[in-house]
């Protein structure tokens, strides 16, 4: 099950595996700032791509928040965080680093429990998460619940791989773990997905997408209501 891989990976190495730099450890004091300033660079980008299109600072929703590389930051600039993963321990570790940093606006939730049920959310993001999930159903059901929570007027910011399906791709996709080097294995495996079918998706749960932006690995969508 992936909920149980991220719950290795988590105890394994939280941050390799959230953020695969292949030459940094992010053990050591340079590693961490390395791994807090990225966060800090790729939230500032997802906020300026959002921001014009934001109407309300009050609530915002991270799918796959890990130990809260994009959450600290995002925190600043909201009322409230809600913070979704599926592995307990990056909960932990988010909840540690949101102590440690004096923020107690944000509020871990696992991916199955009620973080649609808290009320409007103005700002929905995500960044190298969906990427990695194999099952389609579990797609469908985040964005019908993202759907069911962002406000209207709110904002919904996510990326995907939509590059093509090519003929390596699949053949290194059928290989057994144990052969891969660690970011090709299942879990965190990069997924891609066809841009047709997400749009398809989107506009069934509600969501309208306002713009895309950098179509292929990173292809960012800003969905509105």
């Amino acid at each position: 099950m992936l909920e149980n891989r991220w719950e290795t990976f988590a105890r394994e190495n939280a941050e390799w595996y959230i953020y695969t730099a292949p030459d940094v450890d992010f053990t050591t004091a340079e590693g961490r700032s390395f791994f807090d300033r990225s966060g800090r660079e790729d939230a500032a980008q997802i906020l300026a791509e959002a921001g014009p299109r934001l109407t309300g600072r009050g609530r915002a929703l991270e799918i796959g928040c890990g130990v809260g590389r994009l959450t600290m930051p995002v925190s600043e600039r909201f009322t409230e965080v809600l913070a979704v993963d599926i592995a307990p321990t990056m909960l932990r570790k988010l909840a540690d680093n949101a102590q440690r940093a004096g923020r107690d606006n944000v509020r871990g939730f696992l991916s199955h429990e009620p973080w649609d049920t808290q009320g409007p959310v103005d700002f929905v993001y995500s960044l190298i998460v969906f990427q990695h999930i194999a099952d389609w159903s579990a797609i469908v059901e985040y964005f019908t619940r993202i759907g069911s929570c962002l406000a209207p007027g709110g904002v919904c910011w996510v990326q995907f791989d939509t590059r093509a399906v090519s003929l390596p791709y699949l053949a290194v996709s059928r290989l057994p773990d144990a052969v891969l080097p660690r970011p090709w294995r299942k879990g965190i495996r990069r997924v891609r997905r066809s841009r047709d079918r997400l749009v398809e998706l989107f506009e069934s749960c509600g969501l309208r997408v306002a713009s895309e932006l950098r179509p292929g690995e990173r292809h960012a969508f800003l969905l509105t209501r």
